[in-house]
């Protein structure tokens, strides 16, 4: 990187121009997340409705009609009920099953006849009812006469297709807020403006490195918008975060060579491979960490979790690949102009080290009131997590300005939630064979036990070759806490209501975020157990310690368990509602746990191997200097180490903290839910982490911090002789 330099940035700035010609494209590939579970009873049940019952199709949508002044017996009405039937039968894989003008379809018609409902079904996989849903609202927002009588369809499908825009939207919005902000912080910091801009300049680098890379993979899997809102979150905050580290050592390194001209090549190249053979091998540590970290969600039997360790796997990759490969190359080219365009009033060279190092030598005085207050602190913060309740919010609260978000609103309104997305069962025989007479009565007795119920609105039964099919209409929508209740209440009725010669098997939407719920609650252990087994695999090897990285696994156990807990308390108990603008739903989005405990535990150990190198960096300049104190040298390591790193930990913290907070601005509640997780994860982390309960762990554990079994130890001596 530092004898060719030209050649380094003249090959990514052509990797970086097509990646970005390739943007658009990848935008226009997104496609709703894949809910589904590995091998689901909801996806077989599906497979056997367009086999049995092929009227059905994949799935039903509703298109929803509604006026101010016409009711549905009008021309107006009638007229716009049948030009929306002719334009959505044009559209191929789509088929009006029940429009309110038929017969016996009063059902379909509200109570003040000003609002009506026809029943669609959908065929295909989800890719191509994405693309037909979204053909069809195209469709209907052509026709004419809608001011008189407003028509849009919604669904699940629908409704997804919608989300898909307005978290694109979302990301977008917080992107821009972010990314000027962190620059003013920079600038502040770092006193120039050709060193704060070289931190942002490789985190687009990274982003767009990592979008050319997923519109490759785009060909072989889908890619969704979660997937890539939170690349963008973790891209963009590491990307800064990575070359931010980069630089201040760069600087650091040149001050202390007294390198001050561009001519001086000989002492710049000299600064830059120390740089990267200190904070280089630091980034590609954390960058490790945070990747394998991740790739424990790839135990979760889902589709959209093996998107987003794919999308932010592949964020944090390009970034540590800018941050090693194309930095160097430009601060060799920059040298000391890296420290060009001077900010009025700020010193490239202030720091606050003195002040870290004074804190740092007064926690450890006193290590064990500063622990426990510390700990305490966290401990009550992750109280609230023992009452976590997770659900799954469809994101119909972001959509007031959607198509399928007005529709959904108005069936809402005027006729049993469940009709958006009913309940689907399906009572078959043995191996799927025709029901004989007695297992027939039984699945009229579990109709009409559902009918019976208080909560179900309707039960309509189908007939086909000897199977019956139940569509089951509740009063509560599915991503409510009581809708979630329900569905897995009927679920468990079917269930019990099966037996050798009858298999009643739920299906539909409801079902398959049911299936979901469970897979992820059921990944929780396993997930926790791989990550810190793997961190601390990779934490012994870079610390060369067991106690530190022990230590280190624990307290961000810890951290995150405080981060998720107050995540609850805002979230789930609707405390933050008023500040943050959003109606609780009383549980936390379901998959929102498990990624945010994977995604924090990743970048809490960013900090710590920033940190923790530099202490054992000091401790081994220490031990080489043959000290004979080894409490004071530990003690003098850690107050050092700390000192060095608070600045640059500080720094890329509050830049970490801004742009996840920016995500508090999206309109879907997941993206907010993580946005703020993240964010407290971070402060929680920077504050009573790094600045008390390291140096205060690091001083009880004294000279043990750096203890390696003697078989270890006596192999590594070996190895480096």
């Amino acid at each position: 990187m530092t004898t060719h330099p030209r050649a380094v940035i003249a090959v990514w700035l052509v990797v970086l121009a097509l990646c970005g010609l390739g943007y658009p494209v990848l935008e226009s590939r997104v496609q709703a997340p894949d809910l589904t579970v590995d091998r689901a009873e909801s996806v077989a049940v599906q497979r056997l409705i367009a086999e049995r019952f092929p009227s059905l199709q994949a799935e039903q949508a509703l298109l929803v009609f509604d006026s101010d002044t016409a009711v549905v017996d009008t021309v107006e009405f009638r007229a716009q009920i049948e030009r929306a039937r002719r334009a959505v039968e044009s559209v191929g894989g789509m088929t009006v099953l029940a429009a309110p003008t038929d017969l016996a379809a009063q059902q379909l018609v509200s109570a003040d006849g000003r609002t009506a409902l026809a029943v669609v079904a959908i065929e295909g996989d989800q890719s191509h009812r994405v693309a037909v849903s979204g053909d069809v609202q195209e469709a209907l927002s052509a026709l004419p006469d809608r001011d008189v009588v407003r028509v849009d369809l919604t669904g699940y499908t629908a409704i997804q297709n919608d989300v898909i825009i307005a978290e694109q939207a979302d990301a977008r919005r917080a992107e821009s807020l972010g990314v000027p902000v962190a620059f003013v912080l920079l600038t502040l910091a770092l006193g120039a403006v050709a060193a704060a801009s070289l931190p942002i300049l490789m985190a687009v680098a990274g982003l767009l490195t990592c979008t050319g890379v997923l519109l490759v993979a785009s060909t072989v899997t889908s890619v969704d918008p979660l997937m890539l809102s939170i690349a963008g979150m973790i891209g963009l905050g590491v990307g800064i975060d990575y070359a931010l580290f980069v630089v201040s050592r760069f600087r650091e390194e040149l001050s202390a060579r007294g390198v001050t001209s561009r001519t001086d090549t000989d002492g710049i190249r000299a600064a830059v491979t120390a740089t990267m053979a200190t904070t280089g091998g630091m980034v590609l540590a954390s960058g490790s960490v945070v990747i394998v970290s991740l790739s424990a969600l790839i135990v979760v039997p889902a589709g959209v979790f093996r998107g987003i360790v794919l999308g932010v796997g592949v964020a944090v990759a390009t970034a540590m690949l800018a941050a090693v490969t194309l930095l160097p190359a430009v601060l060799t080219e920059l040298g000391p102009a890296v420290n060009r365009w001077r900010v009025r009033g700020r010193s490239i060279d202030s720091d606050d080290s003195d002040a870290a190092r004074r804190w740092a030598r007064r926690v450890m005085r006193r290590p064990v009131a500063f622990g426990l207050a510390a700990a305490g602190l966290l401990v009550v913060a992750a109280l609230p997590l023992s009452s976590l309740r997770t659900g799954f919010d469809l994101g119909i609260a972001s959509l007031t300005e959607h198509p399928s978000g007005v529709a959904a609103h108005t069936v809402a309104e005027k006729f049993p939630p469940g009709m958006l997305s009913p309940m689907e069962f399906v009572a078959t025989g043995p191996e799927g064979g025709p029901l004989g007479a007695e297992a027939g009565n039984a699945v009229q007795g579990f109709a009409d036990e559902l009918r019976a119920d208080p909560r179900v609105a309707a039960v309509l039964a189908q007939q086909s070759d000897g199977r019956v099919h139940l569509t089951v209409v509740t009063r509560a929508q599915i991503d409510s806490a009581a809708g979630s209740d329900l569905v897995a209440e009927l679920d468990a009725r079917a269930l019990a209501a099966s037996d050798a010669n009858l298999r009643i098997s739920a299906g539909g939407a409801p079902a398959g975020l049911l299936e979901i719920s469970d897979a992820v609650r059921g990944a929780y252990v396993l997930v926790v157990v791989i990550i810190v087994l793997c961190a601390l695999a990779l934490l012994v090897a870079v610390f060369r310690s067991v106690a530190v990285p022990v230590k280190a696994v624990a307290v961000n156990l810890l951290a995150t368990a405080a981060a998720l807990g107050i995540t609850v308390v805002v979230f789930q108990w609707g405390w933050g509602e008023a500040l943050f603008g959003f109606e609780s739903p009383g549980f936390v989005q379901v998959v929102m746990p498990l990624i945010v405990f994977v995604i924090l535990f990743g970048l809490s150990m960013d900090y710590e191997v920033f940190v923790i190198r530099r202490i054992r960096e000091t401790w081994d300049g220490a031990a080489a200097r043959g000290a004979t104190d080894p409490v004071a040298a530990n003690q003098d390591a850690v107050a050092d180490g700390i000192g060095a790193t608070a600045k640059p930990v500080a720094v890329a913290a509050a830049i970490m903290v801004v742009v996840f907070a920016c995500f508090l601005t999206a309109s879907t509640l997941e993206l907010k839910q993580l946005g703020f997780a993240l964010a407290v994860a971070v402060l929680l982390d920077v504050v009573v982490v790094r600045l008390v309960l390291v140096p205060a762990t690091l001083r009880l554990l004294g000279r043990w911090n750096w203890w390696l079994p003697a078989p270890v130890q006596r192999k590594r001596t070996s190895s480096l002789r």
